[in-house]
């Protein structure tokens, strides 16, 4: 809650993803091996203006520059939007909550779908109106994204079935969330959670095996 009163931000995205994780801190990010890897990387964040979604890749990243990972990372009134360019920016999740498409739209044949909830579980919108509330005032179009989210995360997730079942994705999803939320902190549902994604996680070595 002092993150909140502060910097009205209940996360605190600095000390995130500028105290740990600059050069000379305590957890850096190799930033020259990020842009010497060919592999594509693109983050997706919500222009809180407009509701839209916005695809960084690396050219937006530079070192001890990590402003898109604060954006994405931005959970519309538990975190103020991030600024990137004089633009504000909420949680990619407002915009895009599962980018399948944009993975085949960027030329992708196969594609890995990570869930942060069991797969077949509903998403219901009960939460996120409640947050929209908060930020309709200020952010409108965002506050209204927000409150379509479940609509198009179940979307993105049908849709993803369905290129399972044609064999084009996998989807990795736990079947137990092991008592963790998005706040949560207790350092030890989140390691049985992590255990549990490492080894889910397995399946797609086999699932590239076959490509």
């Amino acid at each position: 809650m002092g993150n909140f009163i502060r910097k009205r931000s209940f996360i605190d995205m600095d000390y995130v993803y500028s105290t740990l994780s600059n050069h000379d801190s305590e957890n850096p990010l190799d930033n020259t091996a990020l842009h010497d890897d060919p592999t594509e990387f693109i983050v997706v964040a919500a222009n809180a203006e407009t509701g839209e979604a916005k695809y960084f890749d690396k050219r937006d990243i530079r070192q001890d520059d990590y402003n898109v990972f604060k954006a994405s990372s931005s959970i519309p009134f538990v975190c103020k939007p991030y600024f990137i360019q004089g633009v504000p920016y909420y949680d990619g999740a407002l915009g895009d909550p599962v980018p399948v498409e944009k993975a085949f739209a960027c030329g992708c044949d196969h594609v890995v779908v990570l869930l942060t909830r069991p797969e077949n579980v509903l998403r219901t919108p009960e939460k996120d109106e409640k947050l929209a509330a908060r930020i309709r005032k200020k952010h409108p179009k965002a506050a209204e994204r927000l409150r379509q989210r479940a609509d198009r995360y179940n979307a993105g997730v049908a849709l993803a079935q369905a290129y399972a079942r044609q064999g084009k994705a996998l989807i990795v999803a736990p079947d137990d969330t092991c008592g963790v939320s998005t706040l949560s902190r207790d350092p030890a549902d989140m390691k049985r959670l992590y255990k549990k994604g490492y080894t889910d996680g397995e399946k797609i070595k086999s699932f590239l095996a076959q490509l």
